[in-house]
């Protein structure tokens, strides 16, 4: 019996596109600019390289000055490739609670109400563990590289973000005898540091596990934050805002200090901590970044056979039956890659001492 429709790779795809993606803080927060699929093997972008000048003056009737163009470096590779399947035994399709007859030459209605919602929930799983991919390769670029292994071997991408965009604070917030005023020197320092090398201001600061600790039992009960909070202080009303808590992709929102959002964002993949326990990443969150996901073509023999030598998408879904033993096999591949054309779009603060 050839596969439904349904199970077309064409249609996979399509309904995979189509399931709504849970939020991903991190991704949402520092890849601004709308995905972008490539038909290429290779995925490449310009990092500029510049320094803050002004154009030069001229007499009436002069010729124009010759000015230099702006340095820049291409960042060029192969993307990773994610490829995962799963097996469905024909038993796990065909019986169904209160039906544990197996039918014998079904049809295919019977087949696919049997199927649907097997299909629909492994989708939406693929697609968590997907995104979940992608946040970790977010986390790792905002650092300065993406390193990532396969089976038999390893690779790394350097993003060329600057030495002086990662730094320690020279008071840390659970040893100092002000830790608010602690935090405004490491707010300004970052502020300072960032638009040097980018001409960027932070608008985010996304802190690790202990970070939120030191907020809570140090930064909020500082004497300096406190005399922020005073009413007889009207111009500095507002420097300070303090919300009730609100949790996305499980980041959690702490406060608005010097018109820059403080979360903490303590989650684990694979025992492994996103964001830093002891950092806090300062994260100009805005097109002007220019950072993107890109996603470099699938190339698949089941495509060629449709007459198309590439595919531009996201996330290419197919499934196969084998015959011995009885399964269904559904596959994902998927080549993401985080663009960062100013590595320094992230500030790095170690701000917990050791």
């Amino acid at each position: 019996m050839a596969l439904p429709k349904i199970l077309h790779f064409y249609s996979l795809s399509q309904m995979v596109e189509r399931v709504p993606e849970p939020l991903q803080f991190l991704r949402n927060l520092v890849l601004r600019r709308p995905d972008r699929t490539l038909h290429t093997e290779h995925v490449a972008w310009a990092v500029r390289d510049r320094t803050r000048m002004k154009l030069p003056f001229v007499e009436a009737g002069a010729p124009g000055v010759l000015v230099g163009r702006a340095g820049s470096k291409m960042v060029e590779m192969s993307a990773p490739h994610i490829r995962v399947k799963t097996p469905y035994r024909a038993t796990e399709l065909l019986l169904r609670e209160n039906k544990p007859e197996v039918p014998w030459n079904p049809s295919e209605s019977e087949l696919m109400s049997g199927v649907r919602q097997e299909i629909a929930q492994h989708l939406e799983d693929m697609l968590e563990d997907a995104l979940n991919t992608e946040e970790w390769m977010v986390a790792q670029a905002i650092r300065g590289s993406l390193t990532y292994t396969s089976d038999t071997a390893s690779f790394k991408l350097d993003y060329g973000k600057p030495a002086a965009a990662t730094f320690s604070a020279s008071k840390f917030l659970d040893n100092a005898q002000d830790p608010g005023a602690a935090l405004l020197e490491i707010i300004d320092t970052a502020v300072a540091k960032q638009q040097e090398l980018e001409r960027l201001t932070p608008t985010h600061a996304v802190g690790g596990a202990e970070f939120a600790t030191a907020w809570r039992e140090k930064v909020l009960t500082s004497q300096t934050i406190k005399d922020l909070l005073r009413h007889d202080l009207p111009t500095a009303l507002g420097r300070l805002r303090i919300q009730n808590p609100e949790v996305e992709s499980g980041a959690r929102y702490l406060g608005t200090l010097q018109n820059i959002d403080f979360w903490s964002y303590p989650t684990q993949l694979d025992g492994e901590d996103l964001i830093r326990p002891k950092y806090l990443e300062f994260i100009h969150s805005s097109r002007a970044s220019g950072a993107q996901m890109l996603y470099a073509a699938v190339t698949d023999l089941d495509l060629a056979l449709a007459g198309r030598r590439s595919m531009a998408v996201k996330r290419f879904v197919k499934s196969w039956m084998e015959k011995d033993p009885s399964a269904l096999f559904m596959l994902m591949h998927t080549r993401p890659v985080p663009a960062l054309p100013r590595p320094a779009v992230s500030i790095s603060a170690k701000v917990i001492s050791n």
